[in-house]
């Protein structure tokens, strides 16, 4: 796999989870914060963050709605609801109907190999279409990641639109906010779905590594074992969701930074 690096500005629990994939290479960016910044932004992004920039000067307060406090404990809120939306996600039985909401049970991978001809007629060979073996828990994973950053955006966004009736140079600051993630919209998906293809690389790797173990005619059950406690799929999900954990950290960053902003006004 090609080596993939990736700039973060300061340690985070994202960069120490994706530390552990030998085939990541995460290094701190040399120069001036905003050298690095304009390295990270396109052309549409530049043009973007620039209209914005001329009209910083033009933003003006509203009536305030809310207080710091009022805004910090909503900021908490959401963010405990999205602990509890990930921990639900990997736990027995969670989720709804479709296979994408949820992992599957043995049984239920078990069908999708079979199925979907990841099973070939003798065990002993690699199968060719190997990345099939991955859907279901690329699906999964996708989904918690798309779910995860709507809910971010729109958290973010009512806290800007919030911090506009505290003080005319939090309205600015809201403003400055939203035009910088405007601009780094395409660098951030590019980041994030670089993860998921590592994820993809790092099942390969064991599924190639313990194909051997079924037998030639497998059944649910053969599957039950990898995927119980101590099996390597398991151990899989566990990094998931130890991944999906770190994400929303460094997610939220920007937020938390907002929310901080508003109690040193």
């Amino acid at each position: 796999m090609t080596k993939k690096t990736i700039d973060f500005y300061h340690d985070s629990r994202l960069m120490a989870v994706l530390q552990e994939f030998a085939a990541l290479d995460i290094r701190e960016p040399a120069g001036r914060f905003d050298e690095s910044l304009g390295s990270l932004l396109d052309l549409s992004g530049r043009v973007t963050l620039s209209k914005m920039l001329d009209n910083l000067s033009s933003t003006t307060a509203k009536p305030a709605q809310q207080t710091p406090s009022v805004i910090e404990k909503a900021f908490f809120r959401e963010r405990e609801a999205l602990l509890r939306f990930i921990a639900q996600g990997f736990a027995s039985g969670a989720g709804g109907t479709k296979t994408k909401n949820r992992l599957p049970s043995a049984a239920e991978y078990h069908a999708h190999l079979r199925f979907s001809g990841v099973y070939g007629k003798t065990r002993s060979a690699f199968p060719e279409n190997h990345q099939a073996a991955f859907e279901p828990f690329g699906r999964f994973y996708l989904d918690r990641q798309t779910r995860i950053a709507a809910r971010i955006e729109g958290l973010q966004d009512r806290i800007r639109d919030a911090m506009c009736g505290l003080s005319p140079a939090l309205a600015r600051l809201a403003t400055l906010d939203r035009g910088i993630q405007s601009a780094l919209t395409n660098r951030s998906i590019g980041v994030f779905d670089g993860i998921s293809m590592l994820l993809a690389s790092d099942f390969r790797r064991q599924l190639e590594a313990h194909w051997h173990e079924l037998p030639d005619e497998p059944v649910a059950r053969d599957l039950a074992n990898w995927m119980a406690t101590g099996g390597w799929i398991c151990g899989f999900t566990v990094k998931m969701r130890d991944l999906l954990l770190a994400e929303l950290d460094t997610r939220l960053q920007p937020v938390l930074g907002l929310i901080e902003s508003t109690n040193t006004r």
